[in-house]
């Protein structure tokens, strides 16, 4: 089984990589072992989504940090990326510690940057290795304006939103989750997945979120599961009765 990515040419002539073991091989260069052969972006890229640990040491080996976190497929995305998406925690991890904090907010060609990855595929312990070294992450859009967090609400990942949630509201001068847009996005995706507890949280810190264009109190108001039976009050019950 091989990653289906496409290796930018211009990126393999950068690094002077090989597309495969076989392309541009020399073969009047002999190595003492095989471990001491280039590796090829491609053969990277399968070993990074099929969980190869020993090639990716290769890969580590031989290059550079300014060039393994180079954008390594015609996506955009980094090797870092890609090893997300094969869902290696090894090799995350490795992949984490071994870049610098500047260099984890590197965006794909849709502005996504590792934590939105994460995000969407409800990795919550790459999550806590991406924030843990770079809280900035959280309070980066992609080019749809949406935040990690948006994309784990909107995906219906209960955990990974309660995680992006609390870490992110820790510092709430400098978070971007209660405030405007964001905030009112965060609010209407909150509402959305059901997940009302958050939502009644973020309302806390901002009431004005509530009453965005597209409300969610409209949104909770057209949804009758949220109201108990016999009564007509909702989860917000404790909020607007306790101001």
């Amino acid at each position: 089984m091989k990653c289906s990515f496409e290796i930018p040419t211009c990126l393999m002539k950068k690094m002077k990589l090989p597309l495969s073991r076989s392309e541009d091989r020399d073969d009047s260069v002999h190595f003492h072992s095989v471990e001491d052969a280039p590796i090829g972006l491609q053969q990277v890229c399968d070993a990074l989504i099929l969980g190869k640990e020993r090639v990716v040491d290769r890969f580590l080996r031989q290059y550079k940090t300014s060039e393994f976190t180079e954008r390594i497929t015609a996506s955009g995305e980094t090797a870092l990326m890609v090893a997300i998406k094969g869902g290696n925690g090894h090799i995350i991890n490795k992949l984490v510690s071994l870049t610098p904090p500047e260099l984890l907010d590197l965006k794909d060609n849709s502005d996504n940057t590792a934590l939105h990855v994460v995000a969407e595929l409800d990795n919550v312990k790459a999550a806590q290795l991406l924030v843990n070294k770079n809280h900035e992450l959280l309070n980066i859009c992609n080019r749809r304006e949406i935040l990690p967090i948006h994309l784990a609400a909107i995906r219906g990942h209960r955990e990974m939103t309660s995680y992006l949630f609390s870490v992110g509201m820790k510092d709430e001068i400098h978070s971007s989750l209660p405030k405007d847009a964001d905030g009112e996005r965060l609010m209407l995706y909150l509402v959305t997945a059901r997940f009302y507890d958050l939502a009644l949280q973020l309302l806390g810190h901002n009431l004005e979120v509530a009453f965005s264009i597209r409300s969610p109190l409209k949104l909770l108001a057209n949804d009758p599961s949220v109201f108990p039976s016999g009564t007509s009050y909702s989860i917000w019950e404790s909020f607007f009765y306790s101001c």
